[in-house]
């Protein structure tokens, strides 16, 4: 049986109101589910089908949704509440109605990608192999990190009436996560992103420490390959053959890998409810070992963001080839360009699913036409009749 959601913002759904949103995408469009942004980072959306102003603005990462404020007496990191959830509770409303519709409300959340608590908090910050700290990326070691997340998590779970939380940017950001136009003048390579996105913060000198690695030779190396590679640009080799070279790199990328997986495992432990981890990086960049995620999380996210079928399909199988329980996949599909039909829609959502996925997760309701969002009911309810043995 398949599974279908769609990534949607609170500010939408209560601009152009909350019954209408949530009507058409049950109704007409036939979602099981609505995966909906909680804690969010910056962004400018345009919004085509709202009535009246089209453009939306969100200036600081916040949560949406009134926080119980005993669960954080003992964080560093607060809650920043946005200003539309102050006087109401975005959540709470939004809950109430999927619940007298049967929609299931997953909470779409993005804890660690937040300028404004980079900013105010920047010994919580990653820090790179040169001293700087990087705006918008939380380092996933650091404990006090680490407490925010797991109290704004349990927030989540019992208080909010939400049957999953999704998270995005559970793991390292990584260099080149930045809020304002970034300038990079010169070609890094996979080794350079690798090195640039490298954390030295207490939090990981720590975790390395028990683990015998010594980060500060390993900082001093990083800092001699970097200077070497903005002169001569990347090396030959793959990151992967680069890595196994260098026993030291070997180890503080493992150590960074323990550093998510365990963070990921307490706060499913935690929150008591399914956890969805969404994969947007790699094992080395990020932190993200796959393989010991999929044994603690009850579902994982891979975007096969294309217009194209035949590359959406190879997405997915690159990522069931090496599951252990493919039923655990989500794909991640867009709903807007560079798809130029329904019948292109219908045909990727079909390729997906004969590669063997069965859950479907459509970005993103405010940004998408409503004619594209026609698009996507339509190409939901082709694969519904496929799912159940009709004609394809």
């Amino acid at each position: 049986m398949i599974h279908t959601t769609m990534w949607t913002y609170p500010w939408d759904v209560l601009d152009e109101g909350v019954d209408r949103v949530l009507d058409f995408l049950a109704e007409e469009v036939g979602l099981d589910a609505i995966s909906l942004s909680t804690v969010y980072h910056t962004y400018d959306q345009l919004r085509t089908h709202l009535p009246g102003k089209k453009l939306f603005s969100g200036y600081e990462d916040a949560i949406y949704f009134q926080p119980q404020s005993e669960l954080y007496q003992g964080t560093k990191l607060k809650p920043h509440v946005h200003p539309m959830a102050k006087g109401l509770d975005p959540l709470r409303i939004i809950a109430d109605a999927c619940r007298r519709r049967g929609l299931e409300l997953i909470s779409w959340t993005v804890p660690l990608h937040n300028h404004y608590m980079a900013r105010q908090h920047p010994d919580c910050a990653l820090l790179g192999a040169f001293g700087d700290r990087y705006p918008g990326c939380l380092c996933p070691a650091n404990p006090e990190v680490r407490e925010y997340v797991r109290a704004l998590s349990v927030d989540l779970a019992i208080n909010h009436d939400v049957q999953m939380i999704e998270y995005e940017s559970l793991h390292y950001m990584g260099f080149g996560m930045f809020r304002n136009h970034a300038k990079v003048g010169v070609e890094l390579g996979a080794v350079g992103s690798l090195l640039m996105s490298l954390c030295f913060c207490v939090g990981c000198r720590q975790r390395a420490a028990n683990r015998g690695v010594d980060a500060a030779e390993l900082k001093d190396q990083v800092e001699k390959w970097l200077l070497d590679l903005f002169e001569e640009g990347p090396p030959v080799h793959s990151v992967e053959e680069f890595v196994a070279a260098e026993p030291l790199l070997g180890e503080y990328v493992q150590m960074r890998a323990d550093a998510v997986t365990s963070l990921a495992a307490e706060v499913k432990e935690a929150v008591k409810i399914p956890v969805s981890f969404l994969y947007m990086g790699n094992y080395y960049n990020n932190g993200i070992d796959r393989k010991a995620i999929e044994q603690i999380v009850d579902w994982v996210n891979v975007l096969c963001y294309s217009g194209s079928p035949a590359e959406a399909s190879q997405r997915a199988q690159e990522t069931l080839a090496d599951m252990a329980d493919p039923s655990m996949l989500v794909c991640g599909l867009n709903g807007h360009r560079p798809i130029a039909s329904a019948e292109q829609m219908r045909d990727i959502i079909a390729a997906v699913y004969e590669a063997g996925a069965r859950r479907f997760s459509y970005y993103n309701y405010g940004m998408i036409s409503r004619r594209n969002l026609r698009w996507i009911a339509a190409a939901i309810a082709a694969v519904r009749t496929r799912d159940a043995g009709g004609v394809p």
